[in-house]
């Protein structure tokens, strides 16, 4: 295994249950869609855009090791770009722990009990 992929095994290793956990809520939303109704459709975008920061922050991780290890590039310039990764990292993140939150707080009607 060459050096790179050793350097990312790590970051992969500890996202990894993050992932399945997001995995698991986006199939159990989709399987229940017919009982949670909007919920579902707001939990399981939630559910795909954390996946996606998870997938984003794995990505910036392996760039920057890349960067560092392949180009010349100047340590001002890789913080720049690093500091916009973050930012939509961030930003897609935030938007998915929100749809969560819409998901719980949905208005669905009152079962009958």
């Amino acid at each position: 295994m060459n050096q790179f992929m050793l350097s990312v095994l790590p970051n992969l290793l500890m996202a990894l249950p993050g992932m399945l956990l997001y995995v698991l809520g986006l199939s159990l939303c989709l399987m229940r869609k017919p009982s949670l109704g909007k919920a579902s459709t707001y939990a399981s975008l939630g559910f795909g855009l954390l996946l996606l920061s998870s997938l984003l922050g794995l990505g910036t991780q392996a760039w920057i090791m890349w960067s560092t290890q392949h180009e010349h590039a100047s340590i001002s310039s890789l913080s720049i770009q690093l500091a916009a990764m973050s930012v939509a990292n961030t930003l897609v993140s935030l938007a998915g722990v929100g749809l969560l939150l819409a998901a719980i707080l949905v208005r669905r009607p009152a079962q009958g009990g």
